[in-house]
């Protein structure tokens, strides 16, 4: 497994690793996503910009950090440092006012209304330590409910992550892989009015791999989503898997 990154330096196997940023934009309450795909040269970092309910967008920036630097950050204009009839904008870090500064070895992040039914929430999977869901107050604040989930998973390395409706109803699902470990897919459920999520996955599925990427898509146009896991080859060939 590859160590990791020091803040500014990483193996070169992470060198070489792409990222994306999913810009968000909601209106009248519907949503719309467009990924701009960006170099990621240097240490590993993924951002998603979003709302947090303060009124402005946010870009949530999952870092790897290293002891106790490159905390997550969640990005906000600054409104009395901007000027923006002069063309000035001006931004700050608002992750600790959030309560979403955390050091861990964040490797991906995904936005959604998962447990709101319209705010957006944030899901991280990290290495080294347990997952967060971050559950929006709506007041600009968050809170983890990860553990209370059921979706902490703390003992494995998480890789990739997409968000969909699996089972088609109405609620947002998870699916991410982990590190040469289980890849998980969890379908929320409801137990005793709390928030559960089930992991539903199958042994062919939740096999192993050095996996990097988690897409879900209609790929085949038949009405029902499919899961691509995008693997590296790390130490031996692994091909990609794609699930019906």
């Amino acid at each position: 497994m590859s160590q990791p990154c020091a803040h500014s330096t990483c193996t070169a196997e992470e060198k070489h690793l792409s990222s994306a940023v999913f810009w968000t934009r909601e209106e009248n309450n519907s949503r719309t996503e467009e990924m701009v795909p960006r170099a990621a040269p240097g240490c590993k970092e993924k951002k998603r910009i979003f709302e947090t309910g303060s009124g402005r967008y946010s870009i949530y920036i999952a870092n790897y950090a290293y002891g106790n630097v490159g905390p997550d950050a969640l990005i906000e204009m600054d409104p009395e440092a901007s000027d923006l009839s002069q063309g000035i904008l001006a931004l700050r870090d608002v992750a600790a006012e959030a309560g979403v500064s955390k050091y861990t070895g964040g490797r991906g992040v995904s936005v959604g209304p998962i447990l709101s039914s319209s705010a957006s929430d944030i899901f991280c999977d990290n290495e080294n330590g347990p997952n967060f869901l971050f559950h929006n107050r709506g007041d600009g604040t968050f809170v983890d409910a990860a553990a209370s989930a059921g979706v902490d998973d703390p003992h494995q390395h998480g890789r990739g992550v997409a968000l969909a409706d699996f089972n088609r109803d109405g609620k947002v699902d998870i699916v991410y892989g982990n590190w040469n470990g289980p890849h998980r897919l969890y379908l929320q459920m409801s137990a005793h009015g709390k928030v559960r999520f089930r992991d539903i996955a199958s042994p062919k599925f939740s096999m192993p791999s050095p996996v990097r990427t988690v897409l879900t898509a209609d790929f085949d146009n038949d009405q029902e989503l499919e899961i691509f896991f995008n693997n590296i080859a790390y130490r031996s060939s692994s091909a990609n898997r794609l699930f019906r």
